[in-house]
This record gives C-alpha cells, structure tokens and sequence, in this order.
C-alpha cells in the first residue's frame, strides 16, 4: 500500500476481521467510531504530504443501505 498511497481505503470485514492484517503498524491509533456499523478510523501516515484515512466497518449484507452509508462518510470525514 506504501508506493499506491491511496488516500481512503474502506475495509468492510469489521475489526475482528480486520485487526490482524492491520498489526505490522504497531503505532496505529484507532478511533473508535461512534455507530452501529463503523468499527474504527484511522491514518497511516506515509510522509510530510501523503497520509491515507482508513474505515473499518461491518460486512455490508443485511444492514440498511443508507445508515451504514452515513457512517462510513462521516468516519472518512
């Protein structure tokens, strides 16, 4: 993800999920997000200028659309 440096990535496997691909950055520090849907927000900062804002939320299937929508831009936000 280093040499892409994308500026958002969404991961919708919810943190249990999610956590142990996210271990190598030992300094990652999560905001718990406030929601039924989003797990947690991060950033990974790549240098004085690229920094890439990370959502994890729950799987998608099931939940109403547009809530889980909502969450998922205001944690980007």
């Amino acid at each position: 993800m280093a040499e892409w440096r994308p500026k958002r990535v969404l991961i919708l496997t919810g943190w249990n999920w999610a956590q142990p691909f996210l271990s190598d950055w030992p300094s990652l520090q999560v905001k718990k997000a406030q929601g039924a849907y989003v797990d947690g927000a991060f950033q990974l900062d790549w240098g004085p200028r690229a920094r890439t804002v990370v959502v994890v939320s729950k799987h998608p299937q099931g939940k109403p659309g547009a809530r889980l929508l909502e969450e998922i831009l205001g944690a980007f936000r």
